[in-house]
């Protein structure tokens, strides 16, 4: 195994949870698809598969049409997320020949951008927040070569209830 510095990039597709709490009535908040980048750099420790790394990740996806009655907009735009995380990782590379596993957590903080519409007359807002964030990810490694991997992995992140936390904010 490499162990040492790293940098580490990804594209990932988003799927956002449908959350009933962040409506006042009840309804669920329908959320689409969207899509992400990640950048990371890391020290892999040398006789352990241990890794730490220090993790900037982008997210943007929107949410549908509704009107929240309590604080009185109209919403369907989008959702942006900056993420800082610190994360460890156990990384067992060339486990069977080139392929190898990995998985970890890592906490942080999330500064998010929520879009929407006010009003009948459709004026764009926006407002900005900033919170804890966590997350779990695990994975498959293949190593092309003894300084570079492709890897698959899946990952389970918790930026809070972002769209409950701005329409408090708003109303």
């Amino acid at each position: 195994d490499v162990w040492g510095y790293y940098f580490r990039g990804s594209l990932m597709g988003v799927e956002p949870t449908n959350d009933v709490r962040a409506r006042s009535d009840g309804q669920r908040v329908d959320t689409d698809d969207g899509f992400g980048l990640t950048a990371a750099a890391g020290f892999k420790m040398d006789y352990l598969p241990l890794a730490w790394e220090f993790e900037y990740m982008f997210r943007r996806f929107s949410h549908d049409s509704y009107t929240d009655p309590v604080a009185g907009f109209v919403s369907d735009n989008d959702v942006s997320l900056h993420t800082f995380a610190i994360n460890v990782l156990y990384d067992q590379s060339n486990l069977i020949g080139p392929v190898g596993v990995y998985a970890g957590g890592g906490v942080g903080c999330r500064i998010s951008s929520f879009s929407f519409s006010s009003g009948s007359g459709g004026s764009e807002s926006s407002i900005s927040g900033d919170g804890l964030f966590i997350q779990a990810m695990a994975g498959v490694t293949v190593t092309i070569d003894p300084n570079l991997q492709l890897y698959c992995c899946v990952r389970y992140t918790d930026s809070c209830n972002i769209v409950k936390e701005f329409i408090e904010i708003y109303s």
